[in-house]
């Protein structure tokens, strides 16, 4: 193994699948370094610990759902264990509000793209008024009084 180990913030290039990718170096917490133990350079750590993809809300509410029927099929294995009806019972009212609030969010990010676009058309027919404006008191109107029209006199 003659690879050097990167410095502290060193971009390090790396080929991963098909993809190439490029990574900064960092410490590794001790925790860390004892689960992976010393079986890998540090810049392959890094890159472990720095890639694992996020699960998304759905994801995470859908694994919840999984896990639950699990449970209430197995209730009496798992009972003894301490996951009695009360816990089956507050997971699924947890569940069910992590659903209806990722619903409530997903509904306000298209609430969101909507009003931007609304927005970003109103903006550009407003620069468009103000533009016409300017060209409009830039012949007409002396360039001492520009100031008062918000208008930097350049030269």
């Amino acid at each position: 193994m003659g690879e050097s180990v990167p410095q502290l913030g060193e971009k390090v290039p790396l080929q991963f699948g098909k993809k190439n990718h490029q990574i900064t170096s960092t410490t590794l917490h001790a925790k860390q370094r004892e689960r992976v133990g010393e079986r890998l350079p540090l810049f392959c750590l890094t890159l472990i610990f720095n890639t694992m993809p996020k699960t998304s809300y759905a994801e995470q509410i859908s694994k919840a759902q999984v896990m639950l029927a699990g449970l209430k099929s197995n209730a009496a294995q798992v009972a003894r264990r301490g996951l009695d009806d009360a816990f089956l019972t507050k997971l699924e009212a947890s569940r069910i509000l992590a659903a209806t609030l990722n619903d409530d969010q997903e509904r306000l990010k298209a609430d969101l793209k909507t009003k931007t676009a609304q927005l970003d058309a109103t903006l550009a027919e407003l620069e468009a008024m103000v533009s016409e404006s300017q060209k409009i008191v830039k012949m007409d109107i002396d360039k001492d009084r520009w100031k008062e029209f918000g208008i930097d006199v350049k030269r």
